[in-house]
C-alpha cells in the first residue's frame, strides 16, 4: 500500500515500582518470574523516544484526497519525545496455579517535532497522551507452565493540522515451559 514509507522507532523506558509486592511484569507476560499469589503493583513510568517517518507520497488514500491538506502534503516527520506517566498491574491467581492479569500505563508525552511537507519544513512541539497495555493468562504449575502474553505500546504523534499518527508496537507470545 505504501512501498516508500519507512518508519523507525528508538526508545528507552524505565518503570519504577512505587510499592512492594510479588507482582512482576515478566511473570505476567511469560512467567520468567514465578506467578504464585494474587498481587498488584503501581509504577512511575518515564522514557525517551525518537520516531522518524519518511515517505515520498501522500499518506492519504485517493478517496480522501483534499480532505486534510496538511496530512496529504506531509512527507517526513522527526520526533523526539519525553514521556512521564503512571501505571498499575495486577494478577489474580486461582489455587496457586491458574492466573490472569494486566498492566496499564497512561503516559503524557511531550514531543519536539520537525515536519517536511511538499513546500517547506516546520518545527514545533506538542503534548499528547499515550498508553501501554500488557495482558497475560496461563497455568503456573511447579514444573509445567503455559500461557499467553500480549503487549501493545502506543505513542500518539501529532502531525500538522488536527491529525494524529499512533505509532504502535504489538506482540503476542504463546509459551509452554517445563522446568526441571
Amino acid at each position: 500500500l505504501y512501498p516508500d514509507l519507512h518508519f523507525h522507532h528508538y526508545g528507552i523506558n524505565f518503570r519504577i515500582a512505587l510499592n512492594e509486592s510479588d507482582f512482576s511484569v515478566n511473570g505476567l507476560l511469560d512467567q520468567s518470574d514465578p506467578v504464585k499469589t494474587t498481587s498488584q503493583k503501581y509504577y512511575f513510568v518515564t522514557g525517551l523516544r525518537h520516531h522518524k517517518m519518511q515517505n515520498k507520497i501522500s499518506l492519504l488514500q485517493q478517496d480522501y484526497a483534499g480532505l486534510n491538506p496538511e496530512l496529504e502534503d506531509l512527507r517526513n516527520l522527526n520526533s523526539t519525545s519525553l514521556s512521564l506517566g503512571v501505571g498499575g498491574g495486577k494478577y489474580w491467581v486461582n489455587q496457586a496455579h491458574f492466573f490472569i492479569g494486566g498492566l496499564l500505563d497512561l503516559i503524557g508525552t511531550y514531543g519536539m517535532y520537525t515536519y517536511d511537507n511538499t513546500a517547506s519544513t516546520t518545527s514545533s512541539s506538542y503534548a499528547t497522551l499515550s498508553y501501554t497495555l500488557k495482558v497475560g493468562f496461563g497455568y503456573s504449575g511447579e514444573n509445567f507452565k503455559t500461557g499467553v502474553g500480549f503487549t501493545t505500546d502506543t505513542t500518539t504523534l501529532k502531525t500538522p493540522g488536527a491529525s494524529y499518527i499512533k505509532a504502535a508496537a504489538s506482540r503476542v507470545l504463546v509459551y509452554v515451559r517445563y522446568v526441571f
